[in-house]
C-alpha cells in the first residue's frame, strides 16, 4: 500500500479559509485602528506644539482622509463601503472649511454622525444593507455569496448601527456644548469610541445568535 503524504493532497481546504479569514480581520483591524487613531494623534500633537484650535482639527481632519484615499488609489475602484467613507470624510472636510469656530466645526463633523446613520437606515429601505459591504472588508477576496438569511440579518444589523448612530449623535452634540473644547473633543473621541464599540458589541451579539439559530436548524 502507497502511502499519500497530507502535502501531495495539498493543504487543508477548511484551515486554509480560516487562515484566509483570519488574515483578513487582522488587516481590516489594523486599516481600522490607524483611520481612527492617527487624527487623534495629528489634533493633540498639533495643540502640544501650540498650534490653534481650528488649525488642528482642520489638520486632523486632512489626516482622517489619508489611509481612505491610500485604500481607494490602491484599489483604483469605488467599492459602495469606501464611496460611503469618501462622502462621509468631504462632508467633515467641508465643514471644517466653513466655519473657523473650532466648537462649532466639531459640532458640524458630529452632525456627520446623522448622516451616516441615515445612509445606514436607508441602505435598509433600499434593499442594500451598507453592514453587508463592511462585512466584506473582513473577509478574504474570494468570500462570495450572500444567502437570503444572511441578507435578512444585514438589514436588522443596518437598522442597529442606523439608530444606534443617531443616539451617539445626540450624546455627542451635548458633550460639545457643555465642556470647554479641549475636554470636550477628548470626550467626544473616547464617548464615540465606546459608542461605536457598544454598537459593534449589539452587532456581534446578533451575528452569533444568527450563526446559533442557524446551527441548530441544520442539525
Amino acid at each position: 500500500m502507497t502511502a499519500i503524504s497530507v502535502d501531495a493532497v495539498g493543504p487543508d481546504p477548511i484551515g486554509r479559509a480560516r487562515s484566509a479569514r483570519s488574515a483578513a480581520k487582522r488587516r481590516a483591524v489594523i486599516r481600522t485602528v490607524v483611520e481612527m487613531g492617527t487624527p487623534l494623534v495629528a489634533f493633540y500633537g498639533l495643540r502640544a506644539a501650540g498650534q490653534s484650535e481650528y488649525f488642528a482639527l482642520l489638520a486632523a481632519t486632512i489626516v482622517a482622509g489619508i489611509p481612505v484615499t491610500y485604500t481607494l488609489v490602491k484599489q483604483r475602484r469605488l467599492d459602495p463601503y469606501c464611496g460611503y467613507v469618501m462622502v462621509m470624510f468631504g462632508l467633515t472636510l467641508a465643514v471644517a472649511l466653513v466655519t473657523t469656530d473650532p466648537q462649532l466645526v466639531l459640532a458640524g463633523q458630529t452632525l456627520v454622525g446623522a448622516v451616516a446613520a441615515v445612509v445606514f437606515l436607508g441602505s435598509c429601505v433600499v434593499g442594500k444593507p451598507m453592514t453587508q459591504f463592511v462585512a466584506a472588508r473582513f473577509m478574504p477576496p474570494t468570500a462570495t455569496g450572500t444567502s437570503p438569511a444572511l441578507h435578512s440579518l444585514h438589514g436588522r444589523l443596518s437598522a442597529v448601527v442606523g439608530f444606534g448612530l443617531l443616539l451617539q449623535v445626540a450624546i455627542l452634540l451635548g458633550i460639545i456644548f457643555t465642556f470647554p473644547f479641549d475636554v470636550a473633543n477628548g470626550l467626544v473621541n473616547v464617548v464615540g469610541s465606546v459608542m461605536v464599540l457598544a454598537i459593534a458589541g449589539m452587532v456581534a451579539l446578533m451575528v452569533r445568535r444568527f450563526k446559533q439559530t442557524l446551527a441548530a436548524a441544520q442539525a
